[in-house]
């Protein structure tokens, strides 16, 4: 997923002279608009299925208030997890 907004991303941007010589900054835009375009789809679509479904299957887990809270779950997830 992170690769195809990655080319999208490229593709708008092109070959313009907004960057000049900096090659880095021209290669690495479109990568971190990618991962944060990415990151807040999954959040929203993340509190949708976490509010309507995850609580319903669950009785020990709560409704999430803001998406903040998801974020945060994840950030910890994936200290633990790596």
């Amino acid at each position: 997923m992170i690769n195809t907004f990655e080319r999208f991303y490229s593709a708008c941007l092109g070959d313009t002279e907004y960057f000049g010589e900096n090659y880095k900054l021209r290669e690495t835009l479109p990568l971190i608009l990618a991962v944060i375009t990415v990151e807040i789809i999954l959040l929203l679509v993340g509190k949708f299925l976490w509010n309507n479904y995850l609580v319903g299957a669950f009785t020990f887990v709560k409704p999430i208030e803001s998406i903040l809270q998801l974020f945060a779950i994840t950030v910890l997830l994936r200290l633990l997890i790596n």
